[in-house]
């Protein structure tokens, strides 16, 4: 019985030795930078970052609920970039002028309108915003209810005494 423990663990030892070998073999096959590639890689070519495109949506604002069908999407951007508007299943396209700013007519469907605003730029960065603009007639009572008193006070009703 001692025999097989000492047996186990010698081989459990030569196992482990063997698998801490593989690690450091392999930790040292893959190079790390130094800093002086690092210092050559930087002053061999400079190189310019893109800026990503932002987006910003001025009207409407999110969850806003009207009761006209039509509204106008205004926002800001990068410069001269493309701006593709998605409401609903309708689309536009237009670009954004000299100092960023882009609009859009818009007609609503009554309900909930999905409203996507995407950016490309010419270097192909894209950035996305969204609305959801909401639709109602409901609206028009809530805001005027002397209307529907006066609808309903109209209807005459005659009372027989017997």
């Amino acid at each position: 019985m001692k025999k097989e423990v000492i047996l186990a663990i010698l081989i459990g030892l030569g196992m482990g030795l063997f698998i801490t070998y593989g690690v450091y073999r392999v930790k040292s096959s893959i190079a790390t930078p130094q800093v002086t590639d690092l210092e050559q890689a930087t002053d061999a070519s400079p190189t310019t970052t893109a800026t990503p495109a932002l987006i910003a949506i001025h009207n409407p604002e999110h969850g806003k609920v009207q009761s006209e069908s039509t509204i106008t999407v205004t926002g800001t951007t990068t410069e001269n970039a493309y701006v593709v508007l998605f409401v609903n299943d309708d689309d536009s396209i237009s670009t954004s002028d000299d100092t960023g700013n882009f609009s859009f007519e818009v007609d609503l469907e009554d309900g909930v309108n999905y409203i996507t605003v995407h950016v490309v730029k010419n270097d192909g960065t894209t950035a996305t915003d969204e609305r959801i603009v909401i639709v109602s007639d409901a609206l028009d009572t809530l805001e005027n209810p002397e209307a529907t008193e006066s609808a309903e006070t109209t209807t005459d009703t005659t009372v027989e005494e017997q």
